[in-house]
């Protein structure tokens, strides 16, 4: 694991969230994209995640990577162009604007249109549990 990346997993305190929200994120769609065979390489919204994943989430000021990548698994992200993010960073008062149900499969869908209504595609994404890659 990268030094940076140790220290971000090790030290939480000392990184505001909105960047430990895109590293996650940037790892997922990662896993994604080879999951899929480079078939889905999304973006993923980081305020899906951050206005969606209620437990313990305190808007950009505090959070945890495993909790996030929870979230991923077990609820999906859509994309950054269907849940952009907000103007206020901190606005989960505004609530989760996207809901899903899930199939006997576990595979989640969309029950809801995205917030930005000119994106048409509300597919959630999800990912594998977390796992090493060799180096």
């Amino acid at each position: 694991m990268a030094h940076w990346i140790k220290k971000i997993v090790l030290h939480p305190g000392l990184f505001p969230l909105q960047i430990k929200v895109n590293i996650v994120l940037s790892v997922a769609a990662d896993r994604i994209a080879i999951q899929s065979k480079g078939q889905y390489t999304a973006n993923l919204s980081p305020q899906n995640l951050i206005s969606c994943c209620a437990k313990n989430r305190h808007g950009c000021n505090s959070g945890s990577i495993d909790r996030a990548w929870w979230y991923l698994r077990k609820r999906g992200l859509v994309s950054h162009a269907c849940y952009p993010l907000f103007n206020d960073q901190n606005a989960t008062n505004n609530g989760c604007a996207m809901t899903s149900r899930s199939d006997r499969r576990g595979k989640r869908h969309a029950t809801k249109p995205c917030p930005n209504s000119i994106e048409k595609s509300n597919r959630i994404y999800q990912c594998s549990p977390p796992y090493r890659v060799s180096s």
